[in-house]
């Protein structure tokens, strides 16, 4: 982050870490990304705007050409995504992260559960959570599709 802290307002690049880390993709071809080396690199290539917002777009430059891609169909600042789609996007193995707790938090989903598809499973960078409700917490989403070599 440049003016303020990864535990502050980290969720979001936090969230795109673990999604780095568990396609295999590496920054720069080197180094394994975590929340501290991802955000020395987004500090460094233009990853933030002046409010510490995640520029999504400079994700790609990552990595190989085509190991990372911000998607034309990325951005979704509403839950307007049906559940059905979240859940072939899932099983499509795209990136899929959740805006939760009123739009104040991002989460890394995995799965859902089989028993009760409303029910989202989650990687939570913040808080010791593993699920939320498509229909009660999730506002939007942000969506990569990631490609490790």
């Amino acid at each position: 982050m440049e003016t303020t802290t990864v535990c502050k307002v980290g969720c979001l690049m936090s969230s795109v870490s673990m999604a780095l880390n568990g396609n295999n993709i590496t920054i720069e071809g080197e180094t394994i990304a975590n929340p501290g080396t991802l955000n020395s690199w987004l500090r460094a290539h233009g990853g933030y705007d002046s409010d510490n917002d995640f520029e999504e777009n400079v994700l790609p430059k990552i990595s190989k050409p085509g190991s990372v891609i911000w998607p034309k169909d990325g951005m979704h600042k509403t839950n307007d995504l049906e559940l059905e789609q979240v859940q072939l996007f899932i099983e499509q193995g795209r990136v899929m992260i959740a805006n939760v707790l009123n739009g104040t938090h991002f989460v890394l989903v995995e799965g859902w559960d089989s028993l009760n598809s409303d029910c989202m499973f989650v990687n939570d960078p913040g808080f010791m959570r593993n699920n939320y409700s498509y229909s009660f917490d999730i506002v939007g989403w942000r969506i990569f599709d990631m490609v490790g070599y």
